[in-house]
């Protein structure tokens, strides 16, 4: 076993002698040669590895906890006083590393330690760096969470850089992206200027945004997060309001949630002031989110206070056309079926006024929901089916689902049950495609409860199971409850 460390370090003179002990413990099975390197050796090629398999590439990981843990207390590297959250906080930022840990030997952590890292770093991997890749570091190092195919080209850089960080070991290519170590995250973050740092992070926030834009919607929600940090409130703001619905009907209510929360704070933090329609547009869309957690109060709280802000502003604000809906939803879940009728009425008045046929889709097929409940079915299907039409129109898919569901409950309430299964069936397939959870979620009780009045109580358990498995995911928590006491009916709870 021939062992040779730190081949990173060796001279152009050195090289073909390593290539010729690679060849003989590639064909020599009495011989074996093991490399350690901080970048990809010089002395063979991506053949060898891939086809020929006679080398095998094993990135090094770090210590588990335990095995951290244990080092730490060997080497001393805590006051015998220290609680578990100082090695807790050791392993987060190594990583349980093992060169890390040794260069804290020496020393108790928390006196030089930092230092002594740094320097190592900056001394021993940073230096000789270009300024290209040193601007693409810096960039990688601001990513809360594995980083986009192409989110360190914002700044420049192309390829040849990338390519030279992953050969030193800087960047880690995955399957979703790259990563950066946390230790050299850390020490690259804590050699940059506030200011460098807050253009870092509008870089990133832009490049999320744009990513979110074309297909990954939950870049939007880290994108967020960067905007937040380079102090672009309204821009985070912006973001929510743009991509906020979309992502509740994808499963991200509560990241949702705490985005406008951690927005509001910011500003109010920063004493500043958002322009009052952002501002009220938060308000609403959070109320709006309250309701589907089940939390109404809290909801209509907010809604009426958007209300009241809004009354002067007729019929062309759409804000205030989304508060008065969700005040109707609101009144419809508490089965106060006239308030919620005037409440949809004025919502569809202010919707017709703005002329935002996507949004009068949303207001007729509540108003549709309600109609069927109190038992004008007429006026129901006509509702539903003008939203039908609007969503064909406006080649609008998750309306069209939505649309599909409520004319399903229609022939339900008619016992037509047949009819009632292939309404929520295309319901149900569309909302699926589409990933909307919510509208996915009502379709399978609905399903459900179909199936059982047709005797079909295999099939009936089948979608309430399954609609209860949507719902506890996404904290949808009228739909949970639906299907909980479906199957505690059926016997399945």
């Amino acid at each position: 076993m021939l062992v040779l460390d730190d081949t990173h370090k060796l001279q152009e003179k050195h090289i073909s002698i390593c290539q010729i002990f690679a060849k003989l413990a590639s064909t020599v099975n009495d011989i074996k040669l093991l490399i350690l390197s901080r970048r990809i050796p010089q002395f063979y090629d991506r053949k060898e590895v891939l086809v020929k398999k006679s080398i095998k590439e094993i990135p090094l990981r770090g210590l588990d906890y335990d095995d951290c843990t244990s080092l730490i207390a060997r080497w001393g590297l805590l006051d015998p006083d220290s609680n578990k959250s100082s090695e807790d906080e050791i392993y987060r930022i190594t990583g349980g590393h093992p060169l890390t840990l040794e260069l804290m030997k020496g020393g108790i952590y928390g006196k030089d330690v930092n230092r002594n890292i740094s320097r190592f770093f900056r001394e021993e991997v940073l230096k000789g760096l270009t300024s290209e890749q040193q601007r693409m570091l810096e960039l990688g190092a601001f990513y809360r969470a594995e980083i986009p195919t192409m989110g360190l080209f914002p700044e420049g850089g192309d390829y040849r850089t990338l390519d030279s960080l992953l050969e030193r070991s800087l960047i880690k290519e995955t399957e979703e992206g790259y990563l950066i170590h946390d230790v050299l995250r850390e020490v690259m973050g804590s050699r940059i200027s506030p200011q460098r740092k807050k253009e870092i992070h509008r870089i990133i926030g832009l490049h999320l945004l744009e990513e979110s834009r074309i297909g990954d919607l939950h870049f939007a929600l880290e994108s967020v997060s960067h905007f937040l940090e380079s102090g672009g409130f309204p821009e985070a703001a912006n973001v929510i309001l743009d991509f906020g619905t979309s992502l509740y009907g994808e499963g991200y209510i509560h990241e949702v949630l705490e985005s406008i929360d951690r927005i509001l704070k910011s500003v109010h933090e920063a004493k500043l002031k958002l322009p009052e329609d952002v501002y009220l547009s938060l308000k609403c869309l959070k109320g709006n989110l309250l309701t589907f957690t089940g939390r109404l109060e809290d909801a209509r709280s907010l809604l009426d206070e958007v209300v009241e802000s809004k009354k002067g502003s007729g019929i062309t604000d759409l804000v205030y056309a989304k508060a008065r809906n969700g005040l109707g939803i609101i009144a419809y879940r508490s089965e106060k079926y006239d308030l919620a009728l005037d409440q949809y009425n004025r919502a569809a008045e202010i919707a017709g006024g703005c002329s935002d046929r996507k949004y009068m889709v949303k207001v007729l097929s509540n108003l549709g929901v309600l109609y069927a409940d109190i038992g004008k079915t007429e006026q129901a299907r006509n509702a539903h089916l003008e939203a039908m039409a609007a969503c064909l129109e406006l080649d609008d898919r998750e309306g069209l689902a939505r649309a599909y569901n409520n004319l399903g409950i229609i022939s339900f309430n008619n016992e037509d049950y047949t009819d009632a299964v292939v309404m929520f069936r295309k319901g149900f397939e569309i909302s699926t495609s589409l990933g909307k959870s919510h509208i996915s979620a009502i379709a399978c009780n609905n399903l459900g409860e179909a199936y059982q009045c047709m005797g079909q109580r295999k099939m009936a358990v089948e979608y309430y199971r399954r609609g209860l498995e949507i719902s506890q995911k996404n904290d949808f928590t009228v739909e949970e409850a639906t299907a909980l006491e479906a199957l505690a009916a059926l016997g399945k709870k």
